[in-house]
């Protein structure tokens, strides 16, 4: 049971911004249990954050990406890269012996380039020639223009293979040797995925991808990606609250008897006016009738995009900003 300074230095111990305490006690849906525990759990999360070591973290997400990529029979290879044509290399094979080297000699800590080595780990773990089998065309780079992260990375990082795709399963065209075949996700992955190309009508993310085992969303935008998560393991089930792709009508009619839900929106860049990243709660109500859906997205720069960015997953949800103003939460 902490109190408001408590929660406060809690939340913002590892440079997340707590809602303010305005926020907290005022408004209409205050008082609510649901969004209370919802903004507990935001405060128990961050408590857990302080208590542990960041560079064991860190070093625990990257030993589950590359559990995730490896071939069978497995084995892991971390390749650290401090110069352009510098890249030394070590194997293992079992996950804890490479988390427990990553850890002991903080290795994504004091590497030059951090970030290229744990993208050259993927792709050598995984295998050069698994990376370009999974794609749909095996010149496709991991790094596209300007440096920008590509969704065969994308889906690299949180599925294990480098599909170029983000529906389920395999689509082809044609037949016999005209016969083309497109590669997605072919199982549920432990983290999902949400884009903001889908509400704009230039892709459809799979059930896969929207119904990940663990309830968080990594959200991708045109240019970065921010994280959707709650404490709520529904939330990631089909048919969770209403989803456009668990049963159809069956679970829209279903939808009107469940209560609302809450998540959070991490973005991971400062708050202007806080100089630090902050949480944003969110609040998804069931209920919303065809009537009710606005016109539609002018582009990438319509500030309705995160809100129907949430519906390609809740779908027909009414999605109400709690925490840090009226405005929605920035993908960008």
């Amino acid at each position: 049971d902490m109190s408001s300074e408590d929660s406060e230095r809690a939340a913002t111990s590892r440079g997340i911004a707590a809602p303010e305490a305005s926020e907290r006690r005022g408004g209409p849906l205050a008082a609510q249990g649901a969004k209370a525990g919802a903004e507990a759990a935001a405060v128990e999360l961050a408590r857990r954050f302080r208590a542990l070591d960041s560079r064991i973290l860190l070093a625990k997400a990257a030993t589950c990406m590359l559990s995730n990529a490896a071939a069978s029979p497995a084995s892991y290879v971390w390749a650290e890269v401090s110069e352009q044509r510098a890249v030394t290399c070590k194997e293992f094979l079992k996950p804890r012996d490479l988390l427990q080297w990553l850890v002991n000699e903080d290795a994504l800590g004091a590497v030059k380039c951090p970030v290229l080595s744990l993208v050259c780990s993927l792709a050598l773990t995984r295998g050069m020639s698994a990376v370009r089998g999974d794609m749909d065309g095996p010149g496709a780079p991991l790094v596209g223009v300007f440096g920008h992260c590509s969704q065969e990375l994308t889906n690299l990082c949180i599925a294990g293979r480098a599909v170029s795709n983000v529906f389920d399963g395999e689509v082809s065209f044609g037949e016999g040797n005209d016969c083309i075949t497109l590669r997605g996700i072919s199982a549920p992955s432990e983290v999902g995925f949400l884009s903001a190309l889908e509400p704009l009508g230039l892709c459809e993310v799979g059930r896969h991808l929207k119904e990940p085992v663990y309830p968080c969303w990594v959200v991708g935008s045109a240019t970065h990606y921010s994280l959707a998560f709650c404490d709520d393991r529904r939330m990631s089930q089909a048919g969770g609250l209403c989803s456009k792709g668990g049963a159809g009508a069956a679970a829209e009619d279903a939808a009107a008897s469940v209560a609302a839900r809450y998540i959070w929106h991490f973005n991971g860049r400062a708050d202007v006016a806080r100089r630090q990243p902050r949480l944003r709660l969110v609040e998804l109500a069931p209920g919303r009738s065809a009537a009710e859906r606005p016109r539609a997205l002018t582009g990438d720069d319509d500030e309705r995009l995160f809100e129907e960015v949430l519906r390609t997953r809740w779908f027909d949800s009414e999605v109400v900003f709690l925490t840090g103003g009226p405005s929605p939460p920035s993908l960008n």
